[in-house]
């Protein structure tokens, strides 16, 4: 970077997409520097989940899997319809999530990411290529990113069951 770029940029501005995030050397976590913005998203999105995923269980406490009533048709298909938008939305927020957390980690990953969108490769392979790419190249982000995504999902879930559980105690009395 050169003395007048320099001059036009506040001090407090990001610094360029073109450096390699990676070359400055370990700054502590990637979710306390670049991978704050694709964290804090990713967390926004949890709360549809959670209302879906009450909602889907709640339209199916009283179904049994196992026992099919053709009379309770509406029931039964709105509890899959629900339960298929929460599995959706939990597909789109998880891999949306996993992209940018890794594409935010080093310019090597976004430059694959990049290659791999113009080679048309995208969905769920894109994500697949790009958490293979990170792998061999930057483990310490994908564990990170592995972590991150199965503790809040399993917290998650076990705190919407909880709430469930609760709330049908408390119908049922």
């Amino acid at each position: 970077m050169d003395l007048e770029s320099k001059k036009e940029q506040p001090e407090n501005a990001p610094e360029s997409k073109d450096v390699d995030k990676t070359s400055k050397g370990w700054q502590g976590p990637h979710i306390l520097t670049d991978g704050r913005a694709p964290f804090l998203e990713f967390l926004r999105n949890l709360t549809p989940q959670v209302i879906l995923l009450a909602v889907g269980l709640r339209l199916g406490a009283k179904l049994h899997p196992f026992n099919w009533d053709p009379s309770n048709w509406q029931a039964t298909s709105l509890f899959i319809v629900v339960i298929a938008i929460w599995l959706a939305a939990v597909y789109a927020n998880t891999t949306t999530f996993i992209e940018k957390y890794l594409e935010a980690a080093s310019k090597p990953i976004e430059d694959e990411s990049k290659r791999l969108f113009k080679d048309g490769v995208n969905g769920p392979r894109h994500i697949w290529e790009i958490m293979k790419f990170s792998f061999k190249n930057q483990k310490s982000i994908f564990f990170e990113m592995i972590i991150l995504v199965g503790t809040i999902e399993v917290g998650l879930l076990a705190s919407v069951v909880m709430a469930i559980q609760q709330g049908s105690q408390l119908f049922s009395h």
